[in-house]
């Protein structure tokens, strides 16, 4: 099971409010729980690794959890929506870039005032540096990437906090 993947699914649970859920892929299965009672309320996820059974119809288990890692993203998606973000997510799988160059200050950085069609990022992808520009007026509120991290098709990579 690719590490980002789930890193990324870890996070999306984190910030759900699902109490616990079990991914079966490539022979290993995982399961997260949390406490939703009155325990500790700052606890993460807890993590259970332990090799799956077999499974006779594999896919329809990789569908399965594909649709709840879904309901995940609709969630924290809603989440953000009620709190007045806008996610800017990227359009391409590749490498995350604050800045033109490594010697060059960053496009914006958290409490900047940013325009529709100002450029945010660089998204690089075989080579090729991609800009991604905002589509709103507002201010940025988290730059969720750091400089060099990998990014995923539809991966968020800012909260803008719309004018």
């Amino acid at each position: 099971m690719d590490l980002n993947y789930l890193k990324k699914v870890i996070k999306l649970f984190d910030n759900s409010s699902l109490s616990d859920i079990t991914i079966e892929e490539e022979g290993t299965k995982i399961t997260l729980s949390k406490d939703l009672g009155q325990g500790n309320a700052n606890q993460g996820p807890i993590i259970m690794h332990q090799p799956a059974t077999p499974v006779t119809n594999q896919t329809q288990v990789v569908e399965t959890s594909q649709d709840t890692i879904q309901n995940v993203e609709s969630a924290v998606s809603d989440e953000n929506k009620s709190s007045g973000f806008h996610n800017i997510s990227s359009p391409i799988v590749g490498t995350f870039y604050k800045s033109p160059s490594p010697d060059s200050p960053p496009f914006v950085k958290v409490g900047d005032k940013v325009e529709a069609g100002q450029t945010l990022c660089i998204v690089e992808a075989m080579k090729l540096m991609n800009e991604i520009e905002c589509d709103v007026a507002g201010t940025v509120e988290k730059v969720l990437l750091n400089d060099a991290d990998p990014v995923e098709y539809g991966q968020d990579l800012f909260h803008i906090k719309p004018d």
